[in-house]
């Protein structure tokens, strides 16, 4: 053979072992790679996962805290309303001593009566061109008034139209100047428009003012008269 044959030719098996032991080494370091690609991609789809799970979480969580804020503001509003209802009194005497009157009787007007006065007078609001969604709106008023003067007098009447919040913000005046308008034209009477809160959004500041002279010489129709409310005041009654 060594005659016949090359020394590379009669090497050739002892290579082709090699190569073969090399392809085997190589198969099973391939086969740890896909091992290990596939274990990474067990741990990406775990990750995807708990990613998706706490992305789920922070929805839920999200929603939670946006029903527990609008039920905080609903909660807020009602004791806001209430709140105003309980000083009406004083709310009205502010403009009846601007007419130099002492003794006033304050009565609320409810939405059903609201309502009577927005039907009965439709002729009267659509000349004030409001939309129909303020239309619509008008017997909602947080809180409505009507004040006259006590028996014996000249027969003073104005309205005053509230709106009630805790933070005043610029939706509260125009709600609370629009219905004074319409509440004005319905009646032939001077109609005050008035935002209580607790506090106000700076960006409304100069569109509201606790000078009750300042409110009545700008005319009513960009500014509304801010009565201040106690943060005390909108606390529930203690039942004992």
């Amino acid at each position: 053979r060594r005659e016949l044959l090359t020394e590379e030719v009669l090497a050739l098996p002892e290579r082709v072992d090699k190569m073969v032991e090399a392809q085997s080494a190589m198969q099973e370091t391939q086969t740890e790679i896909l091992e290990t690609q596939t274990e990474m991609l067990k741990n990406i789809e775990s990750l995807t996962e708990g990613q998706i799970a706490a992305a789920e979480h922070r929805t839920k969580l999200h929603a939670l805290h946006r029903e527990e804020h609008d039920a905080l503001h609903r909660f807020r509003g009602n004791y806001d309303v209430d709140a105003a209802s309980r000083n009406r009194f004083e709310i009205a005497e502010v403009f009846a001593q601007l007419c130099s009157v002492e003794r006033i009787n304050v009565d609320v007007l409810d939405e059903a009566e609201l309502k009577t006065m927005r039907d009965k007078n439709m002729g009267a609001l659509n000349s004030l061109g409001v939309a129909n969604k303020v239309l619509s709106a008008f017997p909602a008023t947080d809180l409505a008034l009507r004040v006259t003067e006590m028996e014996g007098g000249p027969g003073l009447e104005f309205y005053v139209v509230v709106e009630a919040s805790y933070t005043g913000t610029s939706d509260d005046i125009e709600r609370a100047a629009v219905r004074a308008r319409m509440l004005g034209a319905i009646t032939g009477c001077k109609a005050y428009a008035v935002v209580t809160s607790v506090h106000l959004n700076p960006a409304i500041a100069a569109r509201v003012t606790e000078d009750a002279e300042k409110y009545l010489a700008s005319g009513g129709d960009n500014i509304a008269f801010w009565y201040r409310t106690g943060e005390e005041v909108l606390q529930p009654v203690s039942p004992h």
